[in-house]
């Protein structure tokens, strides 16, 4: 290849550059994405086929060169004292900050609990990266997860393994790299769902404990109570 056309887009991408062109391109179903089952540090848009395609294949160039612009360039402007290396552990956070939280305006707050965490060498417990254990990305659980899951050990299960797991667990978009990368300054350590589609955030164990216990209450109201365990717990 062109030395020159290498060396403008190690300029334009960065630290980016090797998410771009230097992982090995396999792609396979993800809940709801497509993702790399190779490396695990890039992420592709939603495909509607299964392929196994090349560096140079355009939705892999397009979709790709996306996310590591945007990656490249939140990295360049990030917080200080993060607990990343490198971009693509960023990349790693941002993913699990996707699965937790659907929500915009929870997304910074949810990065906060994880950084807290990492910061005081506590595990970070959370289900999303359970799942993804269990499927490794082939598909959605379809239910929820029992305490015996929880203790199987894993790459990803964080309530296992310490710190960050090996790879992405699902597809981050621009708002959840930028909350790993600029999260929320606080002291919460937990969080776990609140029953509005948002979640109840705790600085103490005995404040999250009340909130489980509402979310629970409120579960079984509801006749959803399952056998699995709490998010950021």
């Amino acid at each position: 290849e062109d030395e020159a056309l290498v060396a403008r887009r190690q300029k334009a991408l960065g630290p980016a550059y090797r998410l771009f062109y230097e992982t090995p391109v396999h792609l396979v179903r993800g809940e709801g994405v497509w993702l790399y089952d190779t490396a695990g540090k890039a992420y592709l848009d939603t495909y509607n086929n299964v392929a196994s395609v090349g560096h140079c294949h355009p939705h892999v160039v397009a979709a790709t060169a996306r996310q590591a612009a945007v990656l490249a360039e939140l990295w360049a402007t990030r917080a200080d004292g993060l607990p990343y290396k490198t971009p693509e552990e960023a990349l790693v956070m941002a993913s699990i900050v996707e699965k937790e939280t659907g929500i915009p305006e929870e997304r910074k707050q949810v990065a906060s609990v994880f950084i807290n965490r990492l910061a005081q060498h506590m595990k970070l417990q959370t289900d999303p990266t359970v799942i993804y254990g269990i499927t490794k990305g082939e598909g959605v659980l379809g239910r929820g997860l029992r305490q015996s899951e929880l203790k199987r050990e894993t790459p990803w299960n964080t309530y296992v393994i310490d710190g960050l797991p090996p790879t992405p667990i699902a597809n981050p978009g621009r708002l959840s790299i930028e909350a790993a990368l600029n999260p929320d300054t606080t002291k919460y350590l937990y969080f776990v769902a609140d029953g509005s589609g948002g979640h109840a955030f705790a600085e103490t164990l005995a404040q999250h404990n009340e909130n489980v216990a509402k979310w629970r209450a409120l579960e079984a109201q509801q006749g959803q109570a399952d056998e699995g365990g709490t998010q950021g717990n």
